[in-house]
């Protein structure tokens, strides 16, 4: 470049003596297009997949953009494809790393294998290296039908779709208009007839999600946020924000974030040592809630497994046990197993069945089994004690049967 033209100097050794003239740059950016209208572009990317079932990337049906979509009906449960990123980065926060999480393409090697590196924390506390998995694995949580597009949630699943939406556009640039989307944004038009505003809603929500962080951090920095430290109030709190935008009705107990704030609660409940009022109001956050298959829905059946067992290990004379409507430790703890196995049979779907997380989850109800008095229950048996198990704890934390988890081997 002519530094003297570019900083529209006159350059005296020119034939014309003419200044840059930036309105005549010949300088055009391409176009910006979806990759779909690429077809040696797509079929590079999908070359580099492991697929069970045949795939195509076309234009998305949901929003403006690219879409990937199988040309073969896929069963619930199912790995759909597997892929290895071209690059793997190690995050900046990291303290340390070894040779596997530096240039590894493969997964869950030893930690002998790392080279002369120092172990990094991953290595020496699961003797694998759990650092980084360049990897993705993607699964179906339903049924797929063939030429249906494959779609996965940007942002946090969990909550509400004003919130999915407004993150998706502020975030990624586009407008989500698929299924569950459209689905969740009727609903709350629906359930709103003769109530509030879809304004006063939207700040209901907002104005839990507030609420639920301020009861975090009263838990984290005692004495910081005194308020919030009783969560008893906080309950009290939430139940004012609910009523806001339903001066009618009620705020359905499937609607989100209500159910996630009384899951919340029930995590620092169980923080402060208190796990009956932990698992009642933790019961109703997860069993209405409208998750019943899933990522979000196995961590969560993890949360009140955690709960069932810190109450099945309340001493003998504690008062819950005086309460003749409250289950006994024995159904306590055969609910423990029951939800146990549930969620591990959708971490098989979830996961995958090789997955460490979803082996780790199998080994605990291995456990759970072999602890038992001798003889051992058989399988119908289990299934049979836990059923009756979750519908007493229904009956007592007052939760219609029909929300309960089906508990089938």
């Amino acid at each position: 470049m002519d530094v003297k033209r570019a900083t529209n100097d006159v350059d005296d050794n020119s034939d014309d003596g003419a200044e840059y003239d930036a309105s005549v740059d010949d300088f055009v950016p391409s176009p910006r297009e979806a990759f779909h209208t690429q077809p040696d572009l797509c079929k590079e990317l999908l070359r580099k997949v492991k697929s069970s079932v045949p795939l195509a990337i076309r234009s998305s049906k949901i929003s403006m953009g690219s879409g990937l979509f199988v040309d073969k009906d896929v069963e619930d449960g199912c790995e759909i494809y597997r892929s290895v990123p071209l690059i793997s980065c190690i995050n900046g926060n990291e303290e340390e790393f070894c040779h596997f999480c530096l240039n590894s393409p493969k997964m869950d090697k030893g930690a002998a294998e790392t080279g002369p590196l120092k172990r990094c924390q991953g290595c020496k506390v699961a003797r694998f290296c759990s650092k980084v998995s360049p990897e993705i694995r993607v699964c179906s949580l339903r049924k797929i039908n063939a030429g249906e597009e494959i779609t996965a949630c940007y942002v946090d699943p969990t909550i509400d779709v004003s919130r999915r939406r407004a993150l998706l556009k502020h975030e990624h640039f586009f407008d989500c208009f698929c299924t569950r989307c459209e689905d969740e944004d009727k609903e709350n038009k629906a359930v709103l007839k003769g109530n509030g505003t879809l304004k006063t809603f939207h700040q209901a929500q907002t104005d839990m999600l507030n609420l639920m962080s301020s009861a975090s951090k009263a838990s984290k920095y005692p004495g910081l946020f005194p308020e919030f430290e009783n969560l008893e109030n906080v309950e009290t709190q939430l139940r004012t924000i609910a009523r806001r935008p339903f001066p009618v009705s009620h705020w359905p107990d499937h609607i989100e974030p209500l159910p996630l704030a009384r899951l919340g609660i029930a995590e620092l409940y169980l923080g402060q040592g208190k796990p009956v009022p932990a698992l009642t109001i933790g019961l109703r956050g997860k069993l209405m809630s409208r998750r019943r298959c899933g990522p979000d829905w196995v961590n969560e059946m993890d949360e009140i497994f955690g709960m069932l067992v810190a109450v099945a290990a309340l001493p003998a004379n504690h008062r819950v046990w005086e309460d003749k409507s409250f289950p006994p430790a024995g159904d306590i703890r055969n609910l423990a197993y029951g939800y146990l196995y549930a969620a591990s049979k959708e971490a098989t779907k979830a996961f995958g069945k090789d997955c460490k997380y979803t082996r780790v989850m199998w080994d605990l109800v291995a456990g759970l089994v072999a602890g038992m008095p001798d003889p051992k229950p058989s399988t119908k048996e289990l299934e049979e004690a836990s059923k009756a198990a979750q519908a007493r704890l229904m009956n007592w934390a007052g939760i219609p049967s029909a929300y309960g988890v089906d508990l089938s081997h």
